[in-house]
C-alpha cells in the first residue's frame, strides 16, 4: 500500500481477502461509512460501474475553504485485480501529510468492509497429508499465556510464587521458605518456560514440515440466505463439508475449483459461483524459513492454529528449541508479504531470546523480594505495608520493559526484512478495529500505561512509517529503547 505521486496524482493499491463477487458492494459501503461520516465537506459524490470495474468518486474540501482533494476509488471483480484509489489537489498547497491522512482512514474502511463481508464468508482451511480440522474459536489458555511475549505467563508465575511463598511458610516456617521457595519456584518456572514451546505445538491444530510446508484456505462469500441456512442448520455440519471438499478435491489431486466443489456446495444449498470463491494457497515453511535465514538463526517448529483471529505468536527459549505459531487468520487477512513481515518480528524475538529475558528478570525481583522480606525486617515492614502499591507498581514496570522488546522486534524485522512500511501495513489490517476507534493515528497517556507489552499501535505504525534509511539504525534494543521513552514522555503533553 505504497503511497506514490505521478503527474501531481497520489496513487495507492490494496490487495484484499475479499472475493471477487463482493467487491462490487465496496463503492456503496464507503460511501455510506466513511465518506459521508469522515468529511464535513463532500461534493461530486457519485458511483458507477464499467463492466467488471465498479467507481466511487468524491471531493473532500478543507473545512473554510474551496481548496479540496478529489478522490477516485476503483474496485474490480476481475480476479486478482487490487482495489485502486487516486487524489488529487486542487492546490498544491495542501499538505501531503493530509493525503496521507485520508490513505490511512480508506484503508481502514476497507478493513471494515472486508470484516463485514466474513459474516458472509465460509473459510475452510487445508494442509494437504494432515488431518481436516474444525475451525476454533477465541483463545485456550495455553495459547493466552504463551503468546504475547509470554508476559501473561510471567504474570501467571509472580502470582503462583507468591501463594508457593505463603504455602512454604506454613509448613516449613519462614526462614527456611525463604531458602527452598525461591530455587523451587525458579527452576519450575524455567522448565516451564523451557518446554512452553512443545506446549504450543500440542494444543495447535497442525504442524508444519518441509514436506508439509503449504496452508490452502478456501473462502467463499455466501448470499444472505446461504449464510443464514448454514448458520441454522448446516453449522455443526462444517467438518464434514471441509473433509468432503478435501476427499474430492486435495486428497486425489485435484484442485479445489467450483466444479470439484459444486457437488459439495450443492447438498447444503450452496450455489457455487466462481467470482465469489478463492483458494489460497501459502507456503508457511518457505516464509518462516526464508525469515530464519535473513537473521541468521536455526527454523523453529511451525504450527498453526485453525482460527479466524490475526495473530502470530513465538515462544522458547531460543530458535532451535522455539515455536512459531501462525492463525489461519493471519494467513487470509494478511498477504504474503505483511505475512513476512510479522513472521520476521516473532523471529526477532527468538534470536533475542527475549521469553527468557524476561524470565530473569522476574526471577531475579522475586529472589531478592523474598530474601528482603525474611532477612530485611525493616524493608520487608515497607513492602508488606505497602504490597498493593508495590505489587501494581511491579505489574506496570513489567508490561513497560515488555514493551522495550515489542519495538525492538518491529525495529530489528525492519533492519532484516528492509520493508519497515509493509510491516506498518500488516498492523494496520491486524489493528484496525481499534485505530478506528481512536479515529485514526493517535495514541494517549492511557494507551501507553495499559497492562499490554506492546506499546501503542499507533505509535508502532508511525514509528515505521518514518523510517526511510534502515541501514542508519545500528543498536535495535537501546534505540527502541529510548525511542518508548520519547513515545510515552510524548503522551504527556
Amino acid at each position: 500500500m505504497t503511497l506514490t505521486q505521478q503527474e501531481g496524482e497520489f496513487h495507492f493499491s490494496v490487495a484484499t481477502e475479499t472475493t471477487p463477487g463482493y467487491l462490487r458492494y465496496l463503492p456503496e459501503f464507503l460511501e455510506n461509512y466513511y465518506v459521508l461520516r469522515a468529511f464535513r465537506r463532500v461534493e461530486h459524490v457519485r458511483r458507477f460501474n464499467i463492466d467488471q470495474r465498479y467507481y466511487l468518486i468524491f471531493s473532500a474540501y478543507l473545512p473554510k475553504s474551496s481548496e479540496h482533494i478529489d478522490v477516485t476509488i476503483e474496485a474490480s471483480t476481475e480476479r486478482g485485480r487490487p482495489i485502486h484509489v487516486i487524489m488529487t489537489r486542487s492546490t498544491p498547497e495542501i499538505s501531503e501529510e493530509l493525503i496521507k491522512d485520508i490513505q490511512d482512514n480508506i484503508l481502514l474502511n476497507i478493513q471494515l468492509f472486508e470484516d463485514y463481508a466474513r459474516q458472509y464468508t465460509m473459510y475452510l482451511a487445508f494442509i494437504p497429508g494432515q488431518k481436516v480440522t474444525a475451525q476454533r474459536y477465541g483463545r485456550g489458555i495455553i495459547e493466552k499465556l504463551f503468546a504475547d511475549s509470554m508476559i501473561t505467563l510471567f504474570i501467571f508465575f509472580i502470582i503462583i510464587a507468591g501463594a508457593t511463598f505463603l504455602l512454604f511458610n506454613a509448613l516449613f516456617g519462614q526462614q527456611l521458605s525463604a531458602l527452598l521457595s525461591p530455587i523451587v519456584i525458579v527452576v519450575a518456572e524455567l522448565l516451564v518456560v523451557g518446554y512452553s514451546g512443545r506446549l504450543i505445538a500440542r494444543t495447535s491444530d497442525w504442524r508444519i514440515t518441509k514436506d508439509r510446508s503449504e496452508v490452502i484456505v478456501l473462502q467463499y462469500t455466501l448470499t444472505e440466505e446461504e449464510a443464514d441456512t448454514i448458520r441454522k442448520q448446516h453449522r455443526k455440519k462444517l467438518p464434514k463439508i471441509r473433509k468432503e471438499i478435501y476427499d474430492n478435491t486435495l486428497a486425489v489431486g485435484e484442485p479445489i475449483t467450483c466444479d470439484n466443489a459444486h457437488p459439495v456446495f450443492a447438498k447444503y444449498g450452496i450455489q457455487c459461483t466462481p467470482q465469489n470463491l478463492i483458494v489460497k494457497t501459502v507456503n508457511l515453511y518457505d516464509l518462516v524459513s526464508k525469515a530464519c535465514s535473513k537473521f541468521n538463526v536455526a527454523i523453529p517448529s511451525i504450527v498453526v492454529s485453525n482460527k479466524m483471529a490475526a495473530n502470530a505468536a513465538a515462544t522458547g527459549l531460543s530458535p532451535k528449541r522455539g515455536t512459531m505459531l501462525v492463525t489461519t487468520g493471519a494467513i487470509v487477512q494478511l498477504d504474503e508479504n505483511e505475512l513476512f513481515q510479522v513472521i520476521g518480528h516473532e523471529v526477532s524475538h527468538l534470536k533475542g531470546h527475549d521469553p527468557f529475558i524476561l524470565f530473569f528478570i522476574l526471577s531475579i525481583e522475586y529472589i531478592i523480594r523474598v530474601y528482603a522480606l525474611t532477612f530485611l525486617p525493616q524493608i520487608a515492614a515497607i513492602i508488606q505495608s505497602l504490597f498493593i502499591i508495590y505489587f501494581m507498581a511491579l505489574l506496570g514496570l513489567t508490561f513497560f520493559i515488555g514493551k522495550f522488546f515489542e519495538a525492538k522486534s518491529d525495529l530489528e524485522a525492519a533492519v532484516y526484512l528492509k520493508e519497515p512500511k509493509i510491516m506498518a501495513n500488516s498492523l494496520r489490517k491486524i489493528g484496525f478495529r481499534r485505530l478506528i476507534r481512536k479515529g485514526g493515528i493517535s495514541w494517549s497517556f492511557l494507551d501507553w500505561i495499559r497492562l499490554d507489552p506492546h506499546p501503542p499501535l499507533s505509535w508502532r505504525i508511525k514509528r515505521l512509517d518514518e523510517i526511510e534509511d534502515t541501514s542508519k539504525i545500528k543498536h535495535t534494543f537501546l534505540k527502541s529503547v529510548g525511542d518508548v521513552f520519547k513515545g510515552f514522555l510524548s503522551s504527556l503533553t
